[in-house]
């Protein structure tokens, strides 16, 4: 189940990135407006042989955005939106959290707690890939002249709106960890196994 949910997330973020990169191939090689309408019904024709291939690619594109945007977050953003909203850039508080309690969450909470996390890690990374996707689309519209200018404005605002739903989502993935965290040791406690 959950490596289904991982394959549709990662399918959800390449399928931007693929209209994207397809928005520039058009755009330096032409598009099939362009073809004549024999090659567009062979074309047409071929469409659930390319249906696979297709999929794959956007597979592919999911997982290079994600890894890509993972890189950025942990280089250039982790210290701002975790370490110093989430522990107020405490060190101790840092890797006390990186190296005691996410391994300890996910070692003893509930199936329902696990699910909760994940889904929440799940939104945050489809948020943030949505902030890079929504602006390289929005600058691929422009490639096509400034007649595109209304929708890649609307891509660009859906950036912001991804940035914003991004920052919640992050925030409160670390939250609910730091939450289950609590909640386990309670249990542990109650039930004298700490």
């Amino acid at each position: 189940m959950a490596s289904t949910k991982l394959i549709a997330e990662m399918l959800i973020i390449g399928l931007f990135g693929t209209i994207s990169l397809v928005l520039w191939v058009f755009r330096w090689f032409g598009h099939p407006l362009s073809l004549s309408e024999t090659e567009i019904k062979n074309l047409k024709d071929l469409a659930p042989i390319l249906a696979l291939p297709t999929l794959a690619l956007c597979y592919q594109v999911g997982w290079l955005i994600t890894a890509i945007c993972d890189f950025v977050y942990k280089k250039w953003l982790m210290t701002r939106l975790r370490d110093k909203r989430i522990f107020q850039g405490d060190q101790d508080k840092i890797n006390f959290y990186e190296n005691q309690i996410r391994p300890f969450v996910y070692g003893y909470a509930s199936e329902i707690q696990i699910s909760e996390i994940m889904s929440d890690r799940s939104s945050t990374r489809l948020a943030r890939a949505g902030v890079v996707n929504f602006i390289v689309l929005g600058f691929s519209l422009l490639l096509f002249g400034w007649k595109y200018i209304f929708l890649s404005g609307i891509s660009f605002l859906l950036a912001f709106a991804s940035f914003l739903q991004w920052i919640q989502r992050h925030d409160l993935y670390h939250k609910r960890i730091l939450q289950a965290d609590e909640t386990v040791k309670f249990r542990l406690k109650q039930s004298g196994e700490e």
